[in-house]
C-alpha cells in the first residue's frame, strides 16, 4: 500500500496511490521478508504512482522513489517475516 499527501494526521483525506497487497509467500519458498517505510513529505506529491501503479511489489525501489521526490531518509518503519501457511 502507498499512502501519500497526509496533512495534519488526517489519513481519511490522504491519497491512496496503491491499495494494500497482502503478502504472497509461495509454498516451499521459506520465509519472505517485508518492510513498511514511513517518510516525511516536504510537499504534495503529484505523480505518486497514478499513471502506472505496480501490479506487484517485485522490483519497486522505495529508496530511489523517495530520493526522486526529495523525501530524505525514512522516519519510521516496520519489518516482518512471513511463511506460507497451507491452511
Amino acid at each position: 500500500m502507498m499512502v501519500n499527501n497526509i496533512t495534519h494526521c488526517k489519513v481519511d483525506d490522504a491519497h491512496f496511490s496503491v491499495e494494500y497487497m497482502a503478502p504472497e509467500p509461495q509454498a516451499h519458498g521459506g520465509e519472505h521478508r517485508f518492510v513498511a517505510l514511513v517518510y516525511r513529505q516536504k510537499s504534495i506529491i503529484q505523480d505518486a504512482l497514478d499513471s502506472c501503479p505496480p501490479a506487484k511489489r517485485v522490483g519497486f525501489q522505495p529508496k530511489e522513489w523517495a530520493k526522486d521526490r526529495s523525501m530524505g531518509q525514512p522516519v519510521g518503519g516496520l519489518y516482518w517475516r512471513v511463511k506460507h501457511d497451507k491452511h
